[in-house]
Formats: C-alpha cells, structure tokens, sequence
C-alpha cells in the first residue's frame, strides 16, 4: 500500500470510529427511553400504542394522538382553575393560609399558559380584591390604595401580594386571644383605635369603659372574648355593634366623643351606598323614637 494509500486509509478509520461512537451513543439513549416508556406507561397503551416493531418516534405520535393534551386544553384548565381560586368568599376560608398557596398555584400557572386574566396586575389584583373582600376588606382596600401606583404600571407581583398579606395572616393568628378566655379592658385597643375613638369601646347598654370606672357603686367588668372581637358594620372598629356606634348615632355619647374625620367621612359614605346598612340605621332610629314617644306618654299619664 502506498504512503498516500495509508494516509486516506487512516483518516477513514479515524472518522468510522467517530462516527461508531456518536452512533452508540445515540442507540443506548434511545434504549433508555424506550425502557423508560415502558415503566411508566400502563399495559394498555403499550398494547395499544407501543408496538416493538415500530420506532421510538411512532411511539411518541401514537400515544400522543390516543392520549395527548393540547396546548388550548392546558390553558382552558389553567383558566378553570385561575376563576375557582378567585371565587368570591363571603367568610374567612377555614385554613386561610392553605387557600392563599392555592391561589398563588393557580395563578402561576395561568401565566405559564398565558391566560389573559393573569397575565396583568391591575386584571388580577381586582380579581383578587373581590374574592377576599368578605373578609379582608379592610386590609385590602388599604393594600390597593398604597400600591396603587404598582398595580397600575404592572410591577407588583402576586408573589408580593401573597407574601404581604401572608405576613398579615400570621400577624393575626398570634394577637387573637384563645377563645373562652376574659379579655381584659384595653386589650385590643392599639389593635383597632386610635386615640380618638377610645369612647367607641360600648357595652350592651351604651356606656363607655370610661364611664363605667367613672360609675360609683357598679366595679369594674371584664370584656369578653365575644364583646371585644364584635366588629362595627358602619366604622369596622372591633368591640362594639352597629347600635352602640357612636359615628352612627352621636347623640348616644355620654361624654366627649372625638370623631375622626376621615373615619366619620368613611361612615358617611358607606350609608350612602349601602342600601341594606340604611335600612338599617333608619330601622334603629325608628326604634328609637318609638321608645322615646312612649317613654313620654308614660312620663305624661303618671302626672
């Protein structure tokens, strides 16, 4: 054999060689797969779909075709799901932090399958306020107005949102007291007041805490749990009830009562657009004018 025979000779070998272990390569990868098709795949369908005659690719179009997901299927799931974890709730959810890792799924997906409601803040924060309003308002009402700015241009994240109000939760589950227990006076105080509305903490009768240390003769009580946890449908402070609230009904003050504005505007507004609160109030103060005509006429008839 020739040098120049020898030489081509060599670089032949050379290049079967490369090309033999590219080719080993690839028929033990598809070995593998074909092994991993068959352990995870139920005895039906490798009946059905995964025939040893064919190739690993007629494989993949076979069980594709008989039992494939589309993409428009995925990103109607995703929405299905996106719309339940957004279901108004009229009360707190009985694990409250479980619902929120719910949410946060459901909405990370919907965005992976670029469901439009996803896919801006301002769409679904507004989804998010309504489904949490029954029993967060307060709080989120307060989140929208200084994030405002966020929502609007699209830099808050949900995962911002759900870590905010996640710390919110936890927050609140350590400064509940345990039921049964007597809340001693003042105790939720710094909670749900400020300094001007310390004479909305009423008992049943209408008297304040205040007034009633004031009271000669009558001791000290207690708030229970139940007192100090009701919470006002007009002015949302904790300790009092609609009746007994002194933004709705001033005249029920027994000393100085100090109304915030901005609160007692809330108050306002709120009777303003809450036909069911109105009726309400107008209920209260009809009671209460009948008891006063009749208290009248008794004070009449025994003179």
């Amino acid at each position: 054999m020739t040098t120049a025979a020898r030489q081509a000779f060599q670089l032949n070998w050379i290049l079967y060689q490369h090309d033999f272990k590219i080719y080993t390569a690839e028929r033990e990868a598809i070995d593998k797969l074909r092994n991993w098709v068959l352990k995870t795949t139920s005895e039906h369908l490798i009946r059905t779909a995964c025939d040893p005659k064919d190739t690993i690719r007629d494989w993949y179009t076979k069980l594709k075709e008989q039992v494939g997901v589309s993409a428009t299927k995925l990103k109607r799931d995703a929405r299905a799901l996106y719309k339940a974890a957004n279901k108004p709730l009229t009360k707190a959810p009985k694990d409250t932090l479980t619902w929120l890792n719910k949410w946060e799924e459901a909405v990370t997906l919907a965005k992976e399958k670029k469901v439009p409601e996803a896919q801006h803040s301002d769409i679904w924060f507004e989804d998010f306020s309504l489904a949490i309003r029954g029993f967060m308002k307060e709080w989120i009402v307060s989140y929208e107005m200084l994030h405002a700015t966020e929502i609007e241009d699209g830099t808050l994240t949900f995962r911002k949102l759900a870590s905010d109000l996640r710390k919110e939760l936890l927050k609140e589950s350590t400064q509940m007291p345990k039921a049964g227990r007597v809340v001693a006076k003042g105790a939720f105080g710094p909670s749900f007041a400020d300094s001007d509305d310390t004479d909305q903490l009423q008992s049943k009768n209408g008297d304040t805490e205040t007034e009633r240390e004031k009271t000669k003769g009558k001791g000290k009580r207690k708030l229970t749990t139940g007192e100090s946890s009701a919470k006002c449908a007009a002015c949302g402070l904790l300790g009092h009830t609609l009746p007994n609230c002194l933004y709705v009904f001033p005249e029920k003050a027994r000393g100085k009562f100090h109304a915030r504005e901005d609160r007692q505007e809330e108050v306002n507004k709120k009777l303003e657009e809450d036909d069911q609160l109105r009726k309400e109030v107008d209920r209260l103060r009809g009671k209460k004018q009948k008891e006063g005509e009749t208290n009248s006429s008794r004070r009449k008839d025994q003179g």
